[in-house]
């Protein structure tokens, strides 16, 4: 991504599986600026931390609402500029109110001011895990500053799925095309750390058999991205589902019944809904991209077991909701098929 701001200032954006590399281009002979807002993002930050280890390494923790405010999540960065810098950090303590929710505790703002120069560079590693995890990614996966060299790797990447889709017509309907199929595959996403390990929905670190996926919002999706993904990323459609099953299991250990779809406690991270999952894990299978069998048909009927209360069962419907009704039944229908 790139743009210039009405300032003049070009940002020109590009990323590795973990780290994403900015590229500031400041205009004139001034001095540039850096400013790293912790205290906002698409969902409430509830408290946010920051230490410097010196003029160009920042660590950065940060715990964030869910979706709808149902629960929690943390997220660990470790910042590094190729110039030194004047950081400094501002505290926020203050309540803002939301569509979603609040920032109930503070939060944090940075600012990182440069002696006048051409442009700054600034990696920015993500992790799940902690903070040293994050260091280790940044170092795996990025050691240098070549930005031209990682915008290339990207747009092979890229290129490698949707090249896989040949859509012809007008171009604006290409265009249009091809941004839905990119949006597609931005989630569940790679959180497999470069040690092969991932955070769990239970709080613990996990060993990952091969690459691990999350990032779920199935119940919005069922029908149409993940149909898509097993013809764009059929690869790492067995994985996905295997992570799928894994969470799942995760989350049948540690969150009652009732409240499994609404879990207020903390999760690995930023998660929409669950729901009809297994309808993905039935269509990846009948097209041979699914986790092991046993496996999944396990946790399939455990979703299934949790969709009817048993007075619902009794009844055949859930009382004034023909939407779950359909919804849940269809789960239900799903796990036959599978047991079939």
């Amino acid at each position: 991504y790139r743009v210039r701001f009405a300032s003049g200032i070009l940002a020109e954006l590009t990323a590795t599986t973990h780290v994403g590399l900015h590229h500031y281009t400041f205009p004139g002979d001034g001095a540039g600026y850096v400013h790293l807002d912790l205290a906002s993002g698409h969902t409430p930050v509830r408290d946010a931390h920051a230490v410097v280890l010196g003029p160009q390494d920042l660590l950065v923790e940060i715990t964030s609402s869910q979706m709808h405010d149902n629960g929690w999540y943390r997220l660990f960065a470790h910042v590094r500029f190729s110039r030194d810098a004047a950081i400094s950090l501002h505290p926020v303590a203050r309540t803002t109110k939301g569509a979603i929710g609040a920032m109930r505790d503070g939060a944090m703002q940075v600012v990182a001011a440069f002696d006048p120069g051409e442009s700054v560079l600034v990696k920015v590693a993500l992790s799940h895990i902690g903070v040293r995890q994050a260091r280790r990614d940044l170092d795996r996966e990025l050691p240098g500053w070549d930005s031209d060299a990682v915008r290339r790797a990207a747009s092979v990447a890229w290129e490698e799925a949707l090249a896989r889709f040949d859509a012809s017509g007008e171009a604006d309907h290409e265009t249009l095309f091809y941004t839905h199929l990119g949006n597609c595959c931005v989630s569940p996403f790679d959180d497999t750390s470069a040690q092969g390990t991932y955070m769990g929905d239970d709080g613990e670190v996990h060993a990952a058999t091969g690459r691990h996926y999350n990032g779920w919002s199935i119940w919005d999706s069922y029908r149409t991205k993940f149909p898509v993904l097993s013809m764009a990323t059929p690869e790492r459609m067995p994985a996905m589902m295997e992570s799928l099953v894994a969470t799942v299991n995760e989350r049948l250990d540690m969150v009652p019944r009732e409240e499994f779809y609404s879990f207020s406690g903390f999760l690995a991270l930023n998660t929409v809904r669950l729901e009809l999952a297994n309808a993905i894990l039935l269509d990846a299978h009948c097209k041979g991209l699914g986790a092991p069998v046993e496996e999944t048909y396990a946790a399939m009927v455990a979703l299934a077991r949790l969709d009817f209360t048993a007075q619902e069962d009794r009844l055949g419907y859930v009382p004034r909701r023909p939407d779950e009704t359909c919804q849940r039944a269809y789960d239900n229908w799903a796990t036959a098929e599978m047991a079939r």
